[in-house]
């Protein structure tokens, strides 16, 4: 009796195991590459992100400390670490004055520190993004007598990234 050995064209169990492990491997190779890609995309888009808010602040700043608004001139800058208050000479016919004053508060709701910025008697405004905490940034004030304020600002991100920007602002006072 004579056994024939024919194959059909199928494949076997052994073939079709080692057919799904490379497809495994290779798919899980792909996975790890675009993981890889997305979290460094969130991570750049996150300090993009501080990064501009953090000179977006500056720039409000030093804009008031050198062209406040309503068209005066700075004539008096104190503070603290924590708040930054800009005494303005209004350049009107009727002369007065204005307050700009930058705090630095905790919002009991989130636990992030925030920016606030209020002009005269106008209420507060929020100045960046809600979801950006300023714990850590300070203002220093110490060399306001040469027409200088120093800003520090340490901004967290909602993903935990951080970004640090040191800045001097100067300033002219009023003649």
């Amino acid at each position: 009796m004579e056994i024939e050995n024919r194959r059909q064209g199928g494949m076997t169990l052994v073939e079709l195991l080692a057919a799904i492990l490379i497809l495994v491997i290779i798919t899980g190779g792909i996975f790890v590459l675009f993981d890889h890609a997305f979290r460094n995309w969130y991570r750049v888009s996150e300090q993009e992100r501080l990064q501009s808010e953090a000179n977006i602040v500056a720039e409000r700043i030093g804009r008031d400390l050198a062209t406040p608004e309503g068209g005066g001139t700075v004539s008096d800058v104190s503070g603290t670490a924590g708040r930054l208050q800009i005494n303005v000479k209004v350049d009107q016919s009727g002369g007065g004055s204005t307050q700009i004053v930058y705090l630095f508060q905790q919002d009991p709701a989130t636990g992030r520190t925030q920016l606030w910025r209020t002009v005269g008697n106008r209420p507060p405004g929020l100045l960046g993004q809600g979801d950006v905490d300023y714990t850590g940034s300070h203002f220093d004030t110490s060399a306001t007598s040469l027409g200088q304020v120093g800003l520090h600002l340490h901004l967290t991100g909602p993903r935990g990234m951080t970004f640090d920007l040191d800045s001097s602002l100067k300033f002219r006072f009023a003649q």
